[in-house]
């Protein structure tokens, strides 16, 4: 008899009460799988390498569209 079977087996001669906390720990085995695919919290230390990746691009990106505002304010004036 397979596992899935057994567990049929038992849970028939379980009461409403004692199914209600099948069903809940069920609901928990499925919650910490669930869980368990997600991705760990980043830590500090990429957080902080994040943040510097960020800040150089951003400040690339700043540079680049200021040099664009700047010919095209000269643009208008010419």
């Amino acid at each position: 008899m397979s596992v899935k079977e057994l567990v049929v087996q038992e849970i028939e001669t379980l009461s409403d009460t004692e199914l209600q906390e099948v069903i809940s720990y069920v609901s928990f085995l499925k919650f910490r799988k669930r869980r368990a695919k997600v991705r760990p919290l980043p830590t500090a230390a990429r957080l902080a390498q994040l943040y510097a990746e960020s800040a150089d691009e951003d400040r690339q990106l700043a540079e680049e569209d200021m040099s664009g505002y700047y010919n095209a304010l000269a643009a208008e004036d010419a």
